[in-house]
């Protein structure tokens, strides 16, 4: 007999991962994952070990709103980047994220939820939106505040 999942996780924690497949009534958006969200929440809700005593962490941003195409902008910008992807996972483009996941797909059901602001990845999606950049999921600041949470919640 091999150890299952919940006797050797210890815990987990998710940097801004989406959690939920776009709703399917969603126009024009498909589940990019072509199903895989959808059958770990059916199969594996929300923060399933935790009732084995596994801490969950989801840790979303909220930094990037993202902002409608057809609204006036002067040039490209992470606003409007935010917004085709945001719609890609949860079928709204206007809310706000992580400039890829929107915080309404980052946070999982039952986990402890942080919200900080930071981007996504660690590198830009164009060179001159660098400045921009300042943290992500990984930078030091960032990863202070999520792993206090974590080993708070392993005490």
């Amino acid at each position: 007999g091999g150890k299952t999942c919940g006797e050797t996780l210890q815990g987990f924690v998710s940097l801004g991962a989406p959690h939920a497949p776009p709703p399917a009534d969603a126009e024009g958006v498909s589940d990019m994952t072509f199903g895989a969200l959808t059958w770990t929440d059916v199969n594996f809700p929300g923060a399933f070990l935790q009732k084995k005593g596994i801490p969950y962490v989801s840790v979303a941003s909220d930094l990037i709103q993202g902002v409608d195409p057809k609204a006036e902008q002067e040039a490209p910008s992470p606003n409007l980047a935010a917004y085709n992807s945001y719609r890609l996972v949860c079928g709204q483009g206007a809310v706000p994220g992580d400039g890829v996941v929107p915080l309404v797909s980052a946070h999982l059901e039952g986990a402890e939820q942080l919200t900080l602001k930071c981007y996504h990845s660690i590198s830009p999606s164009q060179d001159k939106w660098q400045q921009l950049r300042g943290s992500w999921y990984g930078s030091d600041s960032v990863l202070d505040a999520w792993l206090r949470v974590y080993f708070e919640l392993k005490k």
